[in-house]
């Protein structure tokens, strides 16, 4: 009796999803001069989106967010956050956006947040810079553009220029959907 080898072995499927989880990863944008209300929002939307099983992480195109900006924010989870849920809610240093290139995101699908064009994290508005747009949340005045995402991952567009932050709308979102958020998250978005 003959075995049947299997098409792919374990290794090469493996690669293959690989493959596959990149290519549906959503790369969250904050605008390019990282402020605290930029960088919350963005590791609130990756932690809405993980919750939704979408692939995500967060980045800032450029320039790394200045010292006093993440004194702010690492002062906030020291100081508001309950000492009794050290983990609940906390930004936790590998959640925060990584500082990349525009040219790294080439092809990809991203989010913007804290900012509707792309012009304000790429330098100009030229959409062939990435693969889609799949969401957008932004309380500036400035005009936004329309999520051109054509896959049923993900197609969010919130802007209202009477929110004081985005992250009041990242809050609207998660309220929306039901996902739970927890006091210390809460507190944390206050200091947006």
């Amino acid at each position: 009796m003959e075995l049947n080898e299997p098409k792919h072995s374990s290794t090469t499927l493996k690669m293959m999803n690989e493959e596959k989880r990149i290519e549906e990863e959503v790369v969250v944008v904050g605008h390019a001069n990282a402020d605290v209300d930029s960088l919350i929002s963005t590791v609130l939307i990756v932690r809405f989106l993980k919750s939704q099983g979408v692939c995500s992480r967060g980045v800032i195109v450029g320039v790394p967010p200045d010292s006093w900006t993440l004194s702010v924010i690492h002062h906030a989870c020291d100081v508001l956050c309950s000492p009794h849920h050290q983990d609940d809610g906390l930004i936790q240093e590998s959640e925060m956006p990584i500082v990349v290139q525009k040219e790294s995101l080439k092809g990809s699908r991203v989010f913007l947040v804290d900012h509707g064009m792309l012009s304000e994290s790429f330098g100009s508005n030229d959409l062939t810079q990435v693969k889609e747009i799949v969401g957008v949340v932004d309380h500036h005045r400035r005009g936004c553009v329309e999520p051109s995402s054509s896959s049923s991952v993900v197609k969010i567009k919130m802007h209202d220029p009477d929110a004081p932050s985005s992250s009041v709308l990242v809050w609207k979102l998660m309220k929306e959907k039901a996902m739970p958020v927890s006091c210390n998250t809460l507190k944390i978005m206050l200091v947006a």
